[in-house]
């Protein structure tokens, strides 16, 4: 967790360093709706790879108070697991578990504020902070016919939490820069907490959405402006 919050602070100050090579006005200041589309990965751990992110994006700016949010409509494509389980009867050996996940759908609300001095007319990239919010309605689930065990005739203790992440939470940095008048290449990382109904460290459930950092990068297109 260490080394992902020193790199995110080294990443905002090289962005923040890159402002001053840009030399043309700036529309951070103005309020404009926004769509656009975005794509990243949740590096998951603990027995989960890493998932593939593709999403529509959709929300408003308002610069002249620091502030633009968006709603992502996130489609989490599938990971594989691997874990260890003891057996339920004592005396026998543990068992190696490896399987396949569904996908997965989610809605997630994010804040942002602009960091820095989003009232100089000569910035063109600038960086934010943001916090972000999610429910899934489709959640992550072991896809039946891919789970393998061994030895096969084991009694599993631990078995896939179908549950995990069903809803959740996240904090992170991230940079946006304008392309042209009306669209704006942004991009975050950050560290999300993934929660759900009973969600605990139970050594009788492995999650298939543990907590996780990601990164995700996307081009908005505001669809109105106003000064």
């Amino acid at each position: 967790m260490k080394k992902i919050i020193c790199t995110l602070l080294l990443a905002l100050t090289v962005f923040t360093n890159l402002n001053a090579q840009y030399k043309k006005a700036s529309f951070f200041l103005r309020n404009s709706k926004f769509y656009g589309f975005n794509a990243g990965t949740h590096i998951y751990g603990k027995g989960v790879s890493a998932a593939p992110v593709v999403g529509f994006v959709s929300g408003r700016d308002r610069g002249k108070n620091h502030i633009w949010h968006w709603w992502d409509y996130e489609f989490v494509l599938k990971s594989n697991y691997k874990y260890t389980s003891p057996d339920t009867r004592a005396g026998q050996p543990a068992i190696a578990v490896s399987g396949r996940t569904s996908s997965m759908f989610n809605i997630r609300y994010n804040w942002c504020y602009y960091l820095g001095n989003n009232q100089d007319d000569d910035v063109k990239g600038i960086p934010y902070i943001k916090a972000g919010l999610h429910f899934s309605l489709l959640a992550r689930q072991a896809k039946l016919g891919y789970q393998t065990e061994s030895p096969s005739t084991g009694s599993l203790l631990k078995t896939p939490y179908d549950l995990s992440g069903a809803f959740g939470a996240d904090l992170g940095l991230g940079y946006a820069y304008r392309i042209s008048e009306k669209s704006t290449f942004f991009c975050a990382a950050g560290y999300r907490l993934m929660l759900g109904p009973d969600k605990s460290e139970k050594e009788t459930n492995f999650h298939l959405a543990p907590n996780h950092p990601y990164i995700n990068a996307g081009i908005r297109f505001a669809k109105k402006v106003k000064d």
